[in-house]
């Protein structure tokens, strides 16, 4: 957990089958380590136990096209990882 940076794309597993997350930062409890993650369909951070982590997504395969995270346009990375993948309003706009 330690090598994760915020837009890493993570595979959790909370019970309900692998599901794809973006990894945004560690927060500590007193019970827990929880690993806040942002959906593509939802505004809201999202706590999963450091028990669900599956693994860190390097590349993807659909439709014979091959995708990797690490290759994304350099803007729109900047303006997802200041928004916080859309969790967070920058600069108090809106």
């Amino acid at each position: 957990m330690g090598k994760l940076v915020m837009g890493d794309i993570l595979c959790v597993n909370l019970g309900q089958g692998p599901q794809v997350r973006r990894f945004l930062r560690l927060k500590m409890t007193k019970s827990d380590t929880l690993v806040l993650t942002a959906r593509e369909d939802s505004n809201k951070k999202e706590p999963v136990p450091k028990s669900a982590l599956v693994g860190r997504v390097v590349e993807a395969e659909a439709g014979g096209r091959t995708w990797v995270p690490s290759r994304e346009n350099p803007l729109k990375r900047f303006w997802s990882r200041l928004t916080e993948y859309g969790t967070h309003k920058p600069f108090g706009i809106g």
